[in-house]
């Protein structure tokens, strides 16, 4: 059975006991596109402004899809900013339930979304505004940012209606409110996931360290990937990876080495990705930026000191990319080499 998105600890578990990877050397180009990952379940839980105006704000960006064409007088306005990682404001309360206009508008640097628990999902690029339309029941609704990873880091909130506090229901009758459940709108993480006979086997890498790379300067392309892997006998998962491979490939140098390193985001992925490389010294802002589906970015940096680094996805939440699969090491011997 395939295990869900949002269920990462199998990968933690077993690319740690895969043990590092050596991947092929020469040519130095790792990985291929793949197709794109599904996109994670809606959940919910947010806060908007008061309504203000049912003027309509330009429309930037993806837009919105709303889920049942309502008719009707709209209410009001939403306005929400989301940046890296949170939306503002992250609750809000309108007067009456209704009908109202939502403008999402994205500070961040990496793509994000409103998704709202009954599903009206409105994305917008960074930089970009986007516009659709809700309707907000009379017990509150609740959204998120559905690109994987972003609620967990605290892109989350509600929209209650007068008279309620945001993030609980109604009170009956003269009743003190209480606190409704989480309703992230998704179903919850599957915790019964049994392996599947049918499964391909899994890929296991030797321990055993690469060759070191001849020569002073080198070139290295990393191709970061989005795809189903199995991580475990009988285990599918889908995973990011760079170079294809879980983990990523070890790259082994000597002090002093130039590396280049091309990395490609291809456009049949989901999702924004980067590299931050522990054994360079580099502007975070430049060479570690994230890049969109379809973009490519040269990664330029000279191994100053001697060690064992890691490298690793550093878009936000960092953690997530790292636990679905995107790290890798790089050895750094000392100019004279090794015993």
């Amino acid at each position: 059975m395939r295990s869900p998105l949002r269920s990462i600890g199998i990968i933690a578990t077993v690319v740690v006991a895969a043990g590092c990877s050596s991947g092929p050397i020469g040519g130095w180009t790792y990985g291929v596109s793949s197709p794109s990952a599904p996109a994670a379940a809606p959940a919910a839980s947010t806060g908007t402004q008061p309504a203000q105006s049912s003027q309509a704000a330009p429309s930037h960006g993806h837009g919105a899809t709303t889920p049942g064409a309502v008719s009707g007088a709209v209410a009001g306005q939403l306005t929400f900013h989301a940046f890296d990682m949170g939306f503002e404001p992250a609750n809000a309360s309108v007067d009456v339930p209704g009908l109202y206009e939502v403008v999402l508008t994205n500070d961040g640097t990496i793509a994000h979304d409103i998704t709202f628990a009954d599903g009206t999902h409105i994305h917008a690029e960074s930089g970009e505004s986007a516009t659709g339309t809700v309707t907000i029941p009379a017990a509150g609704l609740g959204f998120i940012c559905s690109i994987a990873g972003h609620a967990d880091a605290g892109m989350k909130g509600r929209v209650a209606v007068g008279g309620t506090t945001a993030g609980m229901s109604p009170a009956a009758s003269g009743a003190q409110p209480t606190m409704a459940p989480d309703d992230h709108g998704g179903p919850g993480p599957e915790t019964d996931v049994q392996p599947d006979p049918n499964a391909p086997p899994p890929v296991t890498y030797d321990a055993a360290a690469p060759p070191l790379m001849e020569g002073e300067t080198h070139d290295i392309e990393l191709v970061m990937t989005e795809r189903e892997m199995t991580v475990a006998p009988g285990f599918v998962q889908m995973v990011w990876t760079f170079g294809d491979q879980v983990p990523g490939p070890v790259i082994r140098v000597k002090v002093g080495d130039e590396l280049r390193v091309h990395l490609v985001n291809p456009a049949t992925n989901t999702m924004a990705h980067s590299i931050d490389f522990h054994a360079s010294m580099v502007a975070w802002n430049d060479e570690m930026r994230s890049i969109a589906p379809g973009e490519e970015l040269v990664y330029e940096w000279t191994a100053k000191y001697a060690g064992v680094w890691m490298y690793h996805c550093g878009t936000s939440p960092a953690l997530h990319h790292i636990a679905n699969g995107m790290y890798g090491m790089v050895i750094v011997e000392p100019k004279e080499g090794l015993p």
